[in-house]
């Protein structure tokens, strides 16, 4: 594995030896410089609910500081460069919100004409929808296509719906390629099924590590709960109520089902 960096240049910053020297506490410490403190706090939180690696060392706040150092502006939270490696040394940055948003496992990558970029980078550079760009991604067109708008003379096998499937009408095709991509050998109904209970423990998570990650540790320092954070909270919110339609739609779908048989057999 070749050695990874920090892609971002950081602002040093003493931090042990003035904790050291008695100059500052931990507490002041976390006062002084509550950007990189929330930012360390919550992806410590996060590394422990979702069992990520998290560098032993670095759950003293001023030794995690002396290593990352002061954020170079206010835009910048800490990122992993290499996702499933974890926060470790040589694997950590402050990255903008978008250094990070293409540094996701799931964002689309697409190459064309000797050049790689996002689909959101492609759409931009075309003057393209990302939106349009999607579907035409999500109906199994080739690179060619995606880009340019040509549609190809087929639609990738895998990508065929089958006529019976399971799945919310107004979302077939985004359920159908989940489930390609999943390679289970589950039956699609019991993929359905699984998968919303999964969405579901994982929103119940992710409330529970926002609300939490800003109730700190230290009963003298006064957080208030960002803009952005409740905005994330919204979102998970009008997730859990679509992933709730997804759950009706199932329970009526297997109702269907088990009549269908039942009035077959009889």
């Amino acid at each position: 594995m070749s050695h990874l960096t920090l892609v971002v240049s950081k602002k040093p910053i003493n931090s042990i030896e003035l904790v050291s020297s008695g100059m500052e506490t931990e507490a002041s410490l976390k006062k002084k410089y509550p950007q990189e403190f929330n930012s360390w706090r919550n992806r410590r939180l996060w590394a422990k609910q979702h069992n990520i690696p998290f560098h032993p060392d670095w759950n003293v706040f001023s030794v995690f500081l002396e290593y990352v150092g002061l954020a170079p502006t206010k835009e910048h939270t800490i990122d992993r460069i290499v996702n499933k490696l974890g926060y470790v040394p040589n694997n950590i940055r402050w990255a903008s919100k978008q250094t990070q948003s293409e540094n996701r496992d799931n964002v689309i990558w697409l190459e064309y004409e000797g050049k790689k970029k996002t689909l959101t980078e492609w759409a931009k550079s075309t003057y393209q929808d990302k939106s349009t760009l999607l579907k035409r991604h999500k109906a199994g067109w080739d690179t060619k296509g995606i880009i340019t708008g040509v549609k190809p003379d087929f639609i990738l096998p895998e990508l065929r719906i089958p006529r019976d499937h399971p799945w919310p009408e107004a979302f077939k095709r985004q359920w159908e390629t989940k489930y390609r991509n999943s390679k289970t050998p589950k039956i699609r109904i019991n993929f359905l099924t699984s998968e919303i209970d999964r969405v579901f423990k994982d929103i119940s998570i992710q409330v529970s590590f926002l609300l939490d990650s800003y109730y700190p540790d230290d009963p003298d320092i006064e957080c208030e709960i960002p803009i952005e954070i409740t905005q994330r909270l919204e979102k998970l919110e009008s997730k859990r109520i679509l992933y709730l339609s997804f759950q009706k739609h199932a329970k009526r779908w297997i109702q269907n089902y088990v009549r269908f048989m039942n009035s077959d057999i009889a």
